[in-house]
């Protein structure tokens, strides 16, 4: 249900800032760094709930692959074929930076407490 949900907002997203992504890029994968690195050291909430249920997890990343992967098959003279062929670059960069930070700082991050934890307990 996740992966739907993401699915409707990334194209809703995509679709209204189609422009100032094309024209903007940079800022736009500034703000993916910022988002996956914020998830590490926030404190419990809202906003962290949602970024580590909706990022941390995958779903943004994998809706992002998914339409760049699908923009294809979608019908050739239609709106959203052209947005989405148009921001393929640009989806699978802002995918694969949301993915890499967190999850790699996440899943060391917790397997050096996990080590740390054993160590005290020998």
């Amino acid at each position: 249900m996740r992966l739907l949900i993401m699915l409707f907002l990334c194209v809703c997203v995509l679709m209204l800032l189609e422009k100032p992504i094309k024209k903007h890029s940079g800022a736009f994968y500034f703000a993916a760094v910022v988002m996956a690195l914020a998830q590490i050291k926030m404190q419990p909430g809202i906003v962290r709930t949602i970024l580590t249920g909706y990022v941390s997890s995958g779903t943004l990343p994998a809706a992002l692959f998914i339409l760049v992967m699908s923009a294809s098959s979608l019908p050739k003279d239609s709106r959203i074929f052209r947005c989405m062929m148009s921001l393929r670059g640009e989806m699978a960069i802002l995918g694969s930076i949301s993915s890499h930070p967190a999850h790699g700082a996440v899943l060391h991050g917790n397997r050096i407490l996990l080590c740390k934890k054993l160590q005290k307990a020998a």
